[in-house]
């Protein structure tokens, strides 16, 4: 089915489909924001990064077909339609050659994971490794086992991929064969490179300052002390509620972190007095970070100034207070 996206407004994006399909409308009715303007037939989404994702990914196999003029306009358009026909293509690649991955084992994988309790990031991790793992097979014509398993290692290390990212491959492939295929290729054990171990990169106070107060905007000033003052992750930050911050005691309640773990954290007297100024300036309800899409993602910070100093600035607050 081919669908056409073009750009209504400085808000909304419309989307035109040339024939009826009951699956479609329940992808676009998923999208949150969305509305139908039936005089002209056509669907309106939000103008917004995880609009936008949530939409190419759910019509990946569909041809679409990008107005010329937002193409020009946002070029993140032409890198996603660039990388959605290169999967298509990359798709039919391992179908053709029986190599034991497609979209059918994919949802097994997705749901053998989410079963388990596993985060949304690290389903989106063992998916995209077993399929870079699938991909290799096809390429050489080769057949999943473990020698070929370790095959795969020794490229990736070659590569120049990081051992973490190694040893996330192997755990990933002996899940799938073990939970979703449920063969006897995990039976050996792989050999897993050894852990790095690196000093981190911290900055100095003085570099902590100045990044600090290069924020002329007070939301995402207060995004930073937090992050610097209490060593929160971003993912962490945006999801924070009015209700989580305790001005009485100074500290934030952070729900489900890494780990799916709620903890207590303490604000410094700097970040708790900036954050105080946010609130009573913005007076936000609900959100303590409110966005255009109902609340700030981390998506979102990294289309602002924030994403750049904030990992280093992470790294300094973890130093700090030993996360």
């Amino acid at each position: 089915m081919r669908i056409t996206l073009a750009q209504r407004d400085e808000r909304f994006l419309s989307v035109g489909l040339f024939q009826f399909d009951s699956s479609a409308l329940e992808k676009i009715r998923s999208i949150s924001g969305r509305t139908y303007v039936p005089e002209e037939r056509l669907w309106l989404i939000p103008y917004t990064l995880s609009a936008i994702e949530q939409f190419m990914g759910s019509f990946k196999s569909h041809e679409i077909s990008i107005d010329a003029k937002l193409m020009e306009a946002c070029p993140f358009f032409k890198e996603v339609g660039t990388k959605a026909e290169a999967t298509r293509e990359k798709d039919d690649v391992l179908s053709q050659s029986g190599s034991g991955w497609d979209a059918g084992l994919e949802h097994r994988l997705r749901q053998a994971l989410a079963l388990r309790g596993y985060s949304l990031k690290t389903i989106k991790a063992y998916c995209s490794q077993v399929e870079c793992f699938y991909r290799f097979l096809a390429a050489h014509q080769l057949a999943a086992s473990d020698a070929t398993v370790q095959r795969y290692s020794l490229q990736l290390l070659d590569r120049g991929c990081s051992h973490s990212h190694v040893n996330q491959a192997l755990s990933a492939i002996k899940f799938y064969h073990g939970r979703v295929l449920e063969d006897s290729m995990t039976t050996a054990a792989y050999i897993r490179p050894k852990k790095e171990h690196k000093l981190p990169n911290v900055l100095s106070l003085s570099e902590v300052k100045r990044i600090l107060s290069s924020f002329a905007n007070l939301k995402h000033r207060s995004i930073m002390y937090i992050t610097y003052s209490s060593g929160l992750r971003v993912s962490e930050v945006v999801r924070l509620r009015m209700s989580d911050f305790d001005r009485e005691r100074k500290t934030l309640h952070v729900r489900q972190g890494k780990g799916r773990r709620d903890r207590q954290t303490l604000l410094s007297d700097a970040a708790f007095a900036v954050i105080q100024q946010y609130v009573e300036r913005e007076q936000p309800v609900g959100w303590l970070f409110p966005g255009i899409d109902i609340r700030y993602t981390s998506r979102n910070c990294s289309d602002t100034r924030i994403c750049g100093p904030q990992s280093a600035i992470r790294m300094s607050a973890c130093e700090m207070y030993g996360e």
